[in-house]
């Protein structure tokens, strides 16, 4: 068992199993003799401890599977525990991943302060303690893991195959070869033993490799060398040691299914009221594994990682769409709920530590044990701190907002916030061009047209306008917010107050505040060079080919602007060697991104997200592309409210004080959304074309707009 998967299922587990493996702890490693006393009158204690001479230390012992605040909550019952119970040391036994560093400087400033000797011992020490101490057996029988169960579905294989990979962990991912290693002891622990040519066949099947027969022999004798494997008469078997930690590997598979089938219970039943049982689960658990794992090989394949070929992920791509069948068919889920159900099992799982196991495994195995971002032509750097991340405005304006105001608003303003908090973590470098400022500064200004108007706040909290979308969202929430709309955007910008004759110079005197917004949140002014019409013509051909192929208008101003960030990125990538991304909602510039004439990476955030999520200790992962491409029937139906609404407002916003105008706004809409399919691919653009033709029934001409903001 490697200690990162192990870590990975303590570190989720519930305050029944992760006492377990505490009490373990303490009496196998620490030879003490603990006894639960948690409860009324503890005293701050959750275990009292005996020597084996019976006599009890004067100590506390403070287990928590509490997620936040962890440091704070340590320290207090330190505090608690001196105080009520006089004790001269301090014990903190917590389910977080900490680092070593993290611990002992926990253990400092507990020491320090109180005059008390303080240990803590989080999630991944006491993994590595099971382990190292051969414990993880007892760990398991203790706490009731389910026995295998005999099943010969092949994909169920191979997902047990990933979930025993130990490729990827601390003491494994630098071995080029750790995929033949787990991949032979894998296959012996399935066949108990073979001969040496049946075993480096099988190996050669499993992988799908060719002439690799010498390096798989090399492998074996490897693990001979090592007493890993053994011979015993003529044919080659697993060791008990490693016999024992395959099993383990194995019934932590069954468990972790379990657990995911347990949560899939409790949402199918009290949720929506429908029967749902292990088998449903075991069947669904499948198709969400190989959306995950497909997602993520998609992801790798944006960003132009050589990817080979092989039977454990080159899985059917259709998950999702199977699992929907399955729910309309076999459990007669209405179809305007399915995608709620569907949002609400892929959200259960995004953090699942048997998804994040399996989902991992195949990105490594996908590229051959290699480091995703060196793998990744598009990246070709070995660290995240190496790049350089420009915010285009569908981004940065979400994480304008969320400097001034703290709450949920949709999975894609969500999203913007976290890519960019995430890229601060990771110590890449954030940056955002004057005519990007310009774009956000003017989507502010256009916001203003929206103060003076009756609305459906259900609607606009998915407005393509961020800042109004932002506003109604907290403010269905509960979330306090200025009283007046005009008041909120007048935060942002106190230039808003005034109504100026000159836009450019408004918009101008935005910027300012814009840019102090975003330079504090990290997000940097940079400048690029004077573009000539003549420098990008390679870009701006292949540009106006995408927004054909789209079907996507745009302004000619805001045409340009992507075209400089183009061009400006590429040009540092080919002639500087500096690494780039750019971060955008943007279709037309992610579609660029995939051909061969741009040589960066251009996402958007819950990608990239997910890319760096790769980066992270296991247990720490929560996957994000996925649940985001699933929208609710509800969401698409209030989005598309707020779409009309978006358009009337920009040609038309004068007019909606006008009562008989606002009647047949409110008409044309619900006809609208009675009659389109919000399950077609392009159904936004329906809903733009049969807005365009009400607006000229008015009356209504669409002249460019004076201010450019249409992202």
């Amino acid at each position: 068992m490697d200690i990162e998967t192990l870590t990975n299922h303590i570190s989720k587990s519930g305050k029944g199993d992760f006492e377990t493996a505490c009490k373990i702890v303490l009496q196998d490693v620490f030879n003490l003799n603990a006894i639960n006393v948690d409860g009324k009158g503890d005293g701050g204690t959750d275990y009292t401890v005996f020597t084996i001479q019976g006599e009890r230390l004067n100590a506390c012992y403070q287990i928590t599977t509490q997620k936040s605040n962890i440091k704070n909550k340590a320290y207090k019952d330190a505090q608690k525990s001196i105080k009520k119970l006089g004790v001269s040391k301090f014990f903190f036994l917590t389910s977080c991943v900490l680092s070593e560093t993290e611990s002992r400087k926990l253990e400092q400033d507990i020491s320090t302060d109180l005059n008390i000797q303080a240990t803590c011992l989080s999630s991944r020490t006491i993994a590595g303690l099971l382990i190292n101490e051969k414990l993880v057996n007892k760990f398991f029988d203790e706490t009731d893991y389910p026995l295998l169960k005999s099943n010969n579905n092949s994909f169920d294989y191979r997902e047990r195959a990933l979930h025993s990979y130990t490729l990827f962990s601390d003491d494994a991912n630098k071995l080029k070869f750790g995929i033949y290693d787990d991949t032979i002891t894998f296959i012996l622990s399935e066949k108990n033993s073979l001969d040496e040519n049946e075993l480096i066949h099988k190996v050669i099947v499993f992988l799908n490799l060719s002439d690799k027969e010498d390096t798989v022999k090399r492998r074996i004798d490897s693990l001979y060398s090592k007493s890993i494997i053994i011979k015993k008469e003529g044919k080659i078997e697993l060791n008990i040691d490693s016999k024992n930690d395959l099993k383990n590997r194995k019934m932590l598979y069954e468990r972790e299914l379990s657990s995911l089938s347990s949560a899939q219970v409790d949402i199918f039943r009290n949720e929506f009221c429908i029967d749902w049982n292990e088998e449903d689960s075991k069947k669904v658990t499948i198709w969400i594994a190989n959306a995950f794992i497909m997602k993520q090989i998609s992801i790798l394949k944006e960003a132009k990682a050589s990817i080979v070929s092989n039977p454990l992920f080159t899985i059917e791509d259709n998950g999702i769409s199977k699992l929907k069948k399955f729910l309309l068919k076999n459990k007669k889920i209405k179809n305007e709920k399915v995608d709620e159900v569907i949002e609400k099992l892929l959200d259960n799982a995004s953090n699942h530590p048997l998804i994040t196991k399996l989902s991992r495994a195949s990105v490594y195995l996908a590229l051959d044990g290699s480091n995703p971002i060196s793998s990744a032509k598009a990246l070709g750097a070995n660290r995240w701190s190496d790049f350089n991340v420009l915010i285009e405005p569908t981004v940065a304006i979400p994480y304008m907002c969320s400097r001034l105001y703290h709450g949920k608003v949709n999975r894609s303003f969500n999203n913007s916030i976290r890519a960019i908090e995430q890229a601060e973590k990771i110590g890449a470098n954030l940056h955002i061009p004057y005519f990007y400022i310009s774009e956000c500064a003017g989507h502010l200004l256009k916001a203003r047209r929206y103060s003076d108007i009756k609305v459906d706040e259900n609607e606009l909290q998915f407005s393509n306008n961020a800042f109004v979308a932002n506003y109604y969202a907290l403010k269905l929430n509960g979330i306090k917010v200025p009283n007046s709309f005009i008041d909120y955007l007048c935060s942002f910008s106190s230039a808003l107050r005034t109504e100026r004759a000159d836009i450019k110079a408004w918009i101008r005197a935005i910027m300012i505040d814009v840019q102090s917004i975003l330079t504090q949140g990290g997000v940097n002014f940079i400048d690029l060079p004077f573009y000539e019409e003549a420098d990008n013509v390679e870009f701006e051909k292949e540009y106006m080919h995408y927004l054909g192929e789209l079907n996507i208008d745009k302004n000619s101003n805001l045409i340009n602007h992507d075209i400089y960030a183009l061009q400006f990125t590429n040009d540092e990538i080919v002639k500087q060697n500096n690494h780039w991304i750019i971060l955008t909602y943007d279709k037309s510039m992610i579609s660029i991104s995939k051909g061969d004439l741009y040589k960066g990476w251009i996402t958007t955030p819950q990608k990239f997200i997910d890319l760096t999520e790769l980066s992270k200790p296991l247990s720490e992962i929560q996957f994000v592309s996925l649940v985001h491409s699933v929208a609710t029937f509800s969401e698409k139906t209030l989005s598309i409210g707020a779409r009309i609404i978006d358009k009337v407002v920009q040609y038309a916003s004068k007019d909606m004080q006008n009562w008989e105008f606002k009647e047949e706004i409110d008409k044309f809409k619900k006809e609208l959304i009675a009659s389109i399919d919000i399950y077609s691919s392009d159904f936004e653009t329906e809903v733009d074309e049969k807005t365009d033709t009400f607006l000229k029934k008015h009356g209504f001409k669409q002249a460019e707009d004076e201010i450019d903001t249409d992202i």
